[in-house]
């Protein structure tokens, strides 16, 4: 057997695994501060209502959010900021429908720019992102804990692997010695 298609079907079953412990919905970029099944719906961060400071990002003023859907989804989602997770959370995108249907596709990714003083905010603040998902399936919270730069975004190089991994997982047929 070809030892580069073997490592290459390896991969793409690693990467599938890793998507499937993934579901629903979650921030690509910035990193979220956690998730779990039972906490998704608990307001305001889906039960991670406590600052992450490993995790707090740099994040423009005017920046664009990534959100990562692992499943079918239909509903809307709304980003807004606070300065902290018991603060009052302000609206900074408009309510963005989603239509994300079949089944085969996942996962997705939605980006979204972010207006930050539409909720007051300056550049060298801290504070909250907050996207909340209601779907016909859930209803979910989800906050990034960031700070705010006048900095241009980059992506970290990592963040472009699972991207990679969805475009090799469409064409596994290209990989695969049958």
């Amino acid at each position: 057997m070809n030892t580069s298609k073997t490592f290459a079907s390896i991969l793409v079953l690693f990467f599938a695994f890793i998507s499937s412990a993934n579901a629903h919905f979650r921030f690509f970029t910035p990193p979220n501060r956690g998730s779990g099944g039972d906490l998704y719906a608990q307001f305001p961060c889906g039960g991670f209502n406590e600052i992450n400071l490993t995790s707090i990002t740099e994040f423009p003023i005017n920046g664009v959010v990534t959100g990562r859907f692992g499943d079918p989804a239909t509903g809307t989602i709304i980003y807004s900021y606070a300065p902290t997770s018991s603060g009052t959370f302000v609206p900074v995108s408009e309510n963005i429908t989603i239509e994300y249907t079949d089944a085969f596709a996942y996962p997705q990714y939605l980006n979204t720019t972010l207006d930050l003083t539409k909720a007051s905010a300056k550049v060298g603040d801290q504070g909250v992102l907050q996207a909340f998902l209601q779907s016909t399936t859930l209803t979910q919270y989800q906050c990034a804990d960031i700070k705010i730069s006048d900095k241009p975004q980059h992506l970290n190089p990592v963040e472009l692997l699972e991207p990679l991994y969805i475009l090799l997982s469409r064409h596994v047929s290209l990989l695969s010695p049958f």
